[in-house]
């Protein structure tokens, strides 16, 4: 009974800590789209600055692109679009 509860434990710990790692990429990737939303829907924008503002969320991607857990995620991400017959994303 006692080592099922530990073994419980763990794995709920397990989970967890998936989960959190989960939220971070997330937030890596959402945090610069939250942004760039705030910028360009500012009224005080100009075309110029906008663009400008694409650029560098562009260039904050390509920075976290460098690795196997983002290119899971592109996969996982690709695979959603044609399954919900959205547009492929792109870089």
């Amino acid at each position: 009974m006692l080592s099922n509860i530990a073994e419980s434990k763990e794995e709920i710990q397990s989970r967890a800590r998936g989960l959190l790692d989960q939220l971070t990429n997330a937030e890596k990737l959402f945090t610069p789209c939250e942004l760039l939303s705030r910028v360009l829907q500012d009224p005080t924008m100009t075309v110029a600055g906008g663009c400008e503002a694409i650029s560098c969320t562009v260039e904050r991607f390509k920075v976290i692109h460098n690795g196997k857990k983002f290119d899971d995620l592109w996969t996982k991400m690709t695979e959603q679009a044609k399954i919900l017959e959205l547009e492929e994303p792109k870089l």
